[in-house]
């Protein structure tokens, strides 16, 4: 790589390291995962590849996937209701890993999300386990105007960032949030 290459590199990775930093100290006095989630949002933008993002948190007594998206920037969208099975984030909350999706005009597994995305514009996607030290939550999903958009790079970076763990700042609301980054 040349010597400018490297540099564009470097800044592009630094730039990363300060959102993250950021997000991670705001965060310290966030209350309610809506408030946390429209902020990584707008602080993600800068630095990573997406047109819409989405969290998707199961709801194990009620069966639902409760889902809230954000598009630009960082304004909350309307998500239709699906079928948890239907939903990419029920697949990465049951394997607990990554679902990367190059091409949504390609996907077969989830048929609704990925035509209700499409129609949106979306055309590649990542999804990676949100969990707790406790239990798992769901999914971060990212989706992109470009097809093949997340490269190992991009999935490595935003594995940080979903690798986030809430700690148990209040057991009596799942809402009240201390947010920890941790590194695997």
């Amino acid at each position: 790589m040349s010597g400018t290459g490297q540099r564009a590199a470097e800044t592009t990775r630094s730039k990363r390291y300060e959102a993250l930093l950021r997000v991670s100290q705001t965060l310290i006095s966030i209350r309610s995962s809506e408030e946390l989630f429209r902020i990584l949002a707008q602080e993600l933008r800068a630095v990573v590849n997406f047109y819409v993002m989405g969290v998707g948190i199961y709801d194990e007594r009620a069966h639902e996937m409760n889902t809230t998206s954000y598009g630009e920037p960082g304004v909350p969208l309307q998500a239709p209701r699906f079928a948890p099975e239907e939903t990419f984030s029920w697949w990465v909350y049951q394997h607990q890993q990554p679902l990367i999706i190059p091409s949504l005009d390609a996907e077969t597994r989830f048929p609704a999300v990925a035509e209700m995305l499409k129609n949106r514009g979306v055309r590649s996607v990542c999804v990676l386990p949100l969990t707790t030290v406790h239990r798992r939550l769901g999914g971060l999903a990212f989706g992109s105007l470009e097809a093949d958009a997340y490269s190992t790079e991009e999935v490595a970076f935003l594995s940080l960032v979903a690798n986030g763990r809430k700690s148990a700042s209040s057991r009596s609301s799942p809402t009240r949030w201390r947010w920890r980054w941790t590194t695997r």
